[in-house]
């Protein structure tokens, strides 16, 4: 549905309103139609010399972008609406895709992967607008101005808060939201950094699914070490560019785009967990997982028959002597059962499965216990690769199919650092 005036009133030859994208305090943004192809104009009313500034100043900086990632504008005009109301349209590319607020709202988590992938590409994209002469600075990053076209690369919009450093006025530079807003804009004084502050709390709110103002704070500073579990290099990359003081963090977008691929690329780690270990560096990952398995109805069953022959042998006579070679036999069978069969019995036994991923393969290799048995998988392919819970095991699988248990007792925690890891090295290029 258009909303008024525009149900009625249409000042743009050729183009014809077909959908409300998005409103704002000044104005909305509907999709439009013409013979070419689609555009988003943005409809903003104007009122007083400072609004006027402001919009002319969109315009006139998007005019002089040529980005990939950076909506390109198409032109722009004024006209006065039926009841005398003056209104200024941006018409620009249209982007097809979800917002990243719109991911976060349907819990869709980014990886650790996805979220090195997407702070590369939007650090190329401020490295491209902090590179002007004079600098353009975005001021109002976040997941809501930030669109993920189709094939998943991000386009930074919306350039309301935006202009030249040279440009900014002092009154009107108290722009932003809550949360992504750094320190410095509150008095009026933004610089690059204070776009890589919007950008690192964007990805921290991504990953977390939790606002950036539900965090806790010592004094300006975000902690939010004991709310995640992050990668040592992330964590450590967004801690710095989430500082409160613009001079401790990345000066620019092309020092912190350097920290990024460096950090990431000396990655190296231990963790260990209660019934795992995991072993990072930038050549693989390494994960050994030890288990101890559950009763499942199955052994509970086998057990229950156990019980039924013992007490068959004492109602039945036979006296201590047949009661204790029912006990032998049936010890000897549950031993030899619990040894051979990667099911187990569940008496105690441990299983230790090591699984390596290097090379865009996966390798896995599990031994019973005493090293009576063990077991070889490859697999060539990380794309199709999960970690799937059930009530007895954390199973893995490969587009669907089941490969078999990693370990039978990991707790919650253990499971989601685990899966995250996974589908870190899955996506990686």
């Amino acid at each position: 549905m258009i909303p008024a005036p525009f149900d009625t009133w249409n000042p743009l030859e050729g183009w014809t309103f077909d959908a409300l994208l998005g409103t704002g305090g000044q104005g909305m943004t509907l999709r439009a139609t013409s013979e070419s192809g689609h555009a988003a104009i943005k409809c903003l009313r104007l009122s007083g010399d400072l609004a006027d500034g402001r919009v002319r100043r969109e315009a006139e900086v998007l005019e002089s972008l040529d980005h990939p990632n950076v909506p390109a504008c198409l032109g722009y005009m004024e006209a006065t609406a039926p009841d005398g109301q003056p209104w200024f349209f941006l018409i620009q590319e249209y982007v097809a895709g979800d917002s990243l607020q719109d991911r976060i709202d349907h819990g869709v988590t980014m990886s650790d992967a996805e979220a090195r992938s997407f702070l590369r590409e939007m650090l190329q994209t401020l490295e491209y607008l902090h590179d002007q002469q004079p600098p353009v600075i975005h001021r109002d990053i976040k997941p809501a101005n930030i669109i993920l076209r189709d094939d998943a690369h991000p386009v930074l919009v919306d350039y309301g808060a935006a202009g030249r450093l040279s440009d900014l006025e002092t009154g009107d530079a108290i722009i932003g939201t809550t949360g992504y807003l750094p320190p410095e804009q509150y008095l009026g004084r933004p610089v690059p950094a204070s776009d890589i502050y919007g950008l690192a709390a964007t990805v921290l709110h991504a990953l977390s699914h939790r606002h950036p103002s539900e965090f806790p704070a010592d004094g300006l500073t975000i902690r939010f070490d004991r709310r995640t579990s992050l990668p040592q290099d992330l964590h450590r990359f967004l801690e710095t560019a989430l500082r409160p003081d613009p001079e401790d963090r990345f000066s620019d977008a092309a020092e912190a785009l350097d920290s990024l691929d460096r950090r990431a690329g000396s990655l190296t780690r231990t963790e260990q967990m209660h019934h795992a270990t995991l072993e990072e560096t930038p050549e693989g990952l390494q994960i050994t997982a030890r288990s101890r398995p559950t009763m499942t109805s199955a052994r509970r069953g086998f057990l229950i028959c156990a019980a039924l022959v013992i007490t068959t042998s004492i109602a039945g006579g036979g006296g201590l002597v047949r009661v204790l070679s029912s006990a032998l036999v049936l010890s000897f069978v549950a031993a030899v059962f619990s040894l051979f069969a990667p099911g187990g019995l569940g008496l105690g036994e441990i299983f230790t499965t090591e699984m390596t991923v290097k090379d865009d393969s996966l390798y896995l290799k599990r031994d019973g216990p005493l090293g009576l048995w063990t077991e070889h998988l490859e697999v060539d392919d990380l794309a199709g690769l999960t970690l799937v819970e059930t009530r007895h095991a954390s199973r893995l699988s490969h587009y669907g199919g089941d490969l078999g248990p990693l370990a039978h007792n990991l707790l919650p925690s253990e499971n989601e650092t685990i899966r995250r890891r996974l589908e870190d090295w899955s996506e990686r290029d």
